[in-house]
């Protein structure tokens, strides 16, 4: 595999992204939920064959660039780990509290809900 077609596997789409309101509301109320201490992880089967994701953060964790740092980690952590992850579900990670974040603590959160599967591409 060359650069370009590695480079190509890991970008974050927007058909990879949860961006309506009546998305989160579907996968907010109907979705499983995964609880850490700084926040959740829901999670949903979605009815196409890749998943999408979403992060939101609360106002209370943090000024801006905090919250935007936080957010930032979150996208990489999904991008990076998108291939291993199981297909056909829309994540949504929802921070309240502020914590110590990289890409490393993001993953592990993703590996105790049970999101990396057997189905995802080698």
């Amino acid at each position: 595999m060359n650069g370009l077609e590695r480079n190509n596997r890991l970008r974050f789409p927007r058909t990879c992204r949860l961006r309506h309101r009546t998305d989160f509301t579907h996968v907010i109320k109907q979705g499983i939920r995964f609880t850490f201490q700084q926040g959740r992880i829901y999670y949903i089967p979605n009815n196409v064959s890749f998943s999408r994701f979403a992060v939101s953060v609360s106002r209370k964790t943090g000024n801006a660039v905090q919250r935007n740092r936080l957010k930032r980690i979150c996208r990489e952590a999904f991008r990076c780990n998108r291939p291993y992850l199981i297909k056909g579900y829309d994540i949504i990670i929802i921070c309240y509290k502020p914590f110590i974040a990289n890409t490393n603590a993001i993953t592990r959160l993703l590996q105790k809900a049970g999101l990396f599967g057997i189905n995802s591409e080698k």
